[in-house]
């Protein structure tokens, strides 16, 4: 199960002359009553946006690159109305510029209009828990540097495959049974594992621990948001706060301190096309 999505604050960015970048060529926006015809795991080709069952909050999340702690505002309906989007590039697109088109169709399509402000929030540190500043054992310098796949200055398809399971070993990874989750971070920097965190525990965390290294990483914890959702059972696996600790030889403290925080000022439902 892929369990990761790296997420980062994305740069407008501008064609030559001053133009904003372009839009699509045509896309399709049509509300979602039920599940029926959702294809799961479907791949988009290069030059599409396809999503599927999906609410305009999670749209804006994707465009910015946003956590759901991240984002305010809005109509009530902005995470409850489900919407199939199909939309056709004028040719293949990387992710930032697909995002920046995303972000052009949602303002055209869904008259989104939106402001960012930094607010004083609860967030965390990520410190090193021992005093000898040694880490613990699922934490270790990278035997491959995964960065250039991270980056998208090397196809993750031209990563070197991995043994034991025949994917890419950049590719993010890790496996979910019985509620034990068990994401596997390989050669990259701790900005990696704190993107991870930050998505299991909505809140922003503030790296304080002072390593430079590429690592691989393995964490193994029980999320108990699902368990008491009936997902999973939480006889055997730490907390992640616990698991961070033991298994890392890091800790995550409680502080508070500036987050970014996107508002939602309007939106409209889009006319069906």
């Amino acid at each position: 199960m892929c369990l990761l999505v790296v997420m980062c604050f994305a740069l407008t960015q501008l064609s030559a002359g001053g133009q904003s970048a372009p839009g699509f060529e045509v896309a399709s926006i049509k509300p979602r009553f039920d599940d029926s015809g959702i294809e799961y795991g479907r791949q988009s080709p290069p030059d599409r946006f396809i999503w599927q069952d999906v609410t305009l909050n999670v749209l804006i999340r994707h465009a910015h690159q946003l956590f759901e702690f991240q984002i305010t505002g809005g109509p009530p309906w902005i995470d409850s109305r489900r919407w199939d989007v199909d939309a056709k590039a004028p040719g293949p697109t990387k992710g930032p510029e697909m995002r920046q088109m995303v972000r052009r169709l949602l303002e055209e399509r869904f008259g989104l209009k939106t402001h960012f402000v930094t607010r004083q929030l609860p967030v965390y540190e990520l410190v090193v828990a021992r005093r000898d500043r040694s880490l613990g054992p699922n934490i270790k310098p990278a035997v491959l540097d995964c960065r250039p796949f991270l980056t998208g200055a090397r196809p993750i398809d031209e990563s070197p495959e991995d043994p034991e399971t025949g994917f890419p070993a950049c590719a993010d990874g890790g496996s979910f049974r019985r509620g034990l989750i068990t994401p596997s971070l390989r050669g990259r920097p701790l900005s990696g594992l704190i993107t991870t965190l930050e998505a299991a525990l909505q809140r922003t965390i503030i790296d304080k621990t002072g390593l430079t290294g590429i690592y691989d990483i393995e964490l193994s914890y029980v999320d108990h948001n699902l368990v008491g959702k009936g997902i999973g059972s939480d006889d055997d696996g730490p907390a992640l706060l616990t698991a961070v600790q033991e298994q890392l030889g890091l800790r995550l403290r409680s502080s508070r301190g500036p987050v970014q925080v996107l508002v939602v000022d309007s939106a409209s439902e889009p006319t069906v096309n």
